[in-house]
């Protein structure tokens, strides 16, 4: 399966190489998870995003997250 592919079946929160959806940072839990999920996908995941650049994007986009998406991060220390 190519990255592109899992891009698009897993969900990928992440943290320097490129995301599939084996490379879920153990710091996201399932409920950041539930959160976030659509938030992220829709903002920051691309056919290139590495975990780095996904964690940047949601840190520069962390206003558009919805407010759920965000009381879950800042009651994780994100």
């Amino acid at each position: 399966m190519t990255a592109r592919a899992l891009l698009m079946t897993g969900w990928l929160f992440a943290f320097s190489a490129p995301v599939t959806a084996l490379d879920l940072p153990k710091e996201v839990t399932p409920a950041i998870r539930a959160a976030c999920e659509k938030d992220v996908r829709r903002l920051c995941i691309r056919s290139n995003s590495t975990i780095a650049t996904v964690k940047s994007c949601v840190r520069q986009k962390f206003r558009k997250l919805s407010m759920r998406c965000q009381v879950k991060l800042v009651r994780a220390g994100f």
